[in-house]
């Protein structure tokens, strides 16, 4: 937080947009963990790894393509299947784009 210039938990809240209910406990309790969606809030936040959030040591950055893999790997079957499509739509989409820059 020091090194974001976020000096309290009520910075915190509105840096982030996590709710203090949800941000207190973290400061209150060492067992308390953060839900996927805070640590990963957090993480993007102050561009430090979701694993060094939650166990400390080695102090890496973010990494958006590792976080999206985690985040599919919890999924299951279905859910992943819907998730390629999308991916798919997404590509055409790119390159459609793409081939409508060129043309230009």
């Amino acid at each position: 937080m020091e090194r974001a210039g976020i000096e309290n938990r009520k910075e915190l809240e509105r840096a982030s947009g996590i709710a203090y209910h949800r941000l207190n406990p973290w400061f209150v309790r060492p067992a308390a963990k953060p839900n996927a969606a805070d640590l990963l809030t957090l993480a993007r936040l102050f561009n430090v790894s979701e694993e060094y959030l939650l166990d400390g040591g080695p102090r890496r950055p973010f990494q958006r393509m590792a976080a999206l893999l985690a985040r599919a790997e919890a999924l299951d079957e279905a859910a992943q299947a819907d998730l390629e499509s999308y991916v798919d739509f997404l590509e055409q989409r790119y390159s459609a784009r793409q081939s409508d820059r060129e043309r230009e």
